[in-house]
């Protein structure tokens, strides 16, 4: 039998002699990945289920308003932006730690559409691209976590306030306080009845509460036990003590990163139905965060992946 494509023929001819509708194959000369046919099922890992809840199309919009990737050759934001989660997510305690663990996941990388990245790039990123790319994705994610917000604009109640992160010397030229001391401050506006964040800011830490406080548009100013819970678990859970980055734009861009983080976790767990902490959630997902389960198996590990494979496969195996 001829076939169009002659690497295809000898395929086509012994599918046919076995009597299987090969119909369900999709031609791989024409895809650039194996993992589009569906000859055999591809179980992705905790950290691509992570991704999912990711508004990329507010992403990639974000990144060509911004002009973020222009001129880029090595590292695309998406790549820069995806690997700093993976530090939030699997606890990285530095820069080079960071590299070296994505990198190590080379093979799953590639589902994932990303490639390993270099410590220099990486660093260089942090210091140039714009922040606002990582902004309008935590802004998304708001609007996704909270979609009773639109509706109860009126009747709100939003907590103000502002946690202290410590920095190095090195980033005197924005964030000095005193002579021996520099850092900045997070200024967030938090929902309690969502239970998350619906905006970050961040200044040097001289700048006082209040003149940050009148700039959000702010009603209340108590009840504040809830949103230094959120910080105590946020400082414990993600890294925003130590920073991989000395410039402005890389600490801010780290706390934009860390606070998606945050919402991703809770998307995914809502999404699931989990009914478990968010503190047990966030540790199951970072020693599980490249393993191919499904959220759900992080609380159930008996739930199995169908194991029964195709009819087309069976049919090819048994004659």
């Amino acid at each position: 039998m001829a076939g169009l494509d002659p690497r295809l023929s000898g395929l086509i001819l012994l599918y046919s002699v076995h009597g299987i509708d090969f119909t369900w194959f999709r031609a791989f000369g024409d895809e650039s990945g194996h993992e589009r046919s569906n000859a055999v099922r591809h179980e992705n890992s905790v950290f691509h289920s992570v991704l999912k809840a990711v508004p990329w199309g507010v992403f990639d919009r974000a990144v060509a308003a911004c002009h973020a990737d222009k001129g880029v050759r090595r590292l695309s934001t998406r790549t820069q932006f995806t690997a700093l989660l993976y530090g939030q997510l699997s606890g990285a305690a530095s820069l080079r730690a960071l590299v070296e663990s994505f990198g190590s996941h080379a093979r799953r990388l590639y589902h994932l559409g990303v490639r390993p990245v270099a410590r220099s790039s990486l660093a260089e990123a942090n210091a140039h691209r714009p922040e606002a790319v990582f902004s309008a994705v935590f802004a998304a994610l708001v609007a996704r976590a909270q979609p009773r917000l639109a509706r109860q604009m009126g009747e709100c109640v939003r907590l103000v306030d502002a946690t202290t992160v410590r920095l190095s010397r090195l980033s005197e030229s924005w964030a000095r306080f005193s002579a021996d001391v520099c850092g900045a401050k997070a200024h967030v506006i938090y929902d309690p009845d969502a239970d998350c964040p619906t905006y970050v800011a961040v200044t040097p830490q001289r700048i006082n509460d209040i003149t940050a406080a009148k700039a959000m548009i702010a009603e209340f100013y108590k009840r504040r036990w809830a949103i230094e819970l959120f910080f105590r678990w946020i400082k414990q859970t993600l890294k925003i003590t130590h920073f991989i980055g000395r410039s402005e734009n890389a600490v801010c861009i780290q706390i934009a990163v860390a606070l998606i983080a945050y919402l991703l976790l809770r998307i995914v767990q809502t999404a699931h139905g989990l009914r478990c902490g968010m503190l047990q959630f966030a540790r199951l997902v970072r020693s599980n965060l490249m393993h191919r389960k499904t959220p759900r198996q992080l609380l159930d590990p008996a739930i199995l992946y169908p194991s029964k494979p195709h009819d087309h496969q069976l049919s090819l195996l048994w004659t």
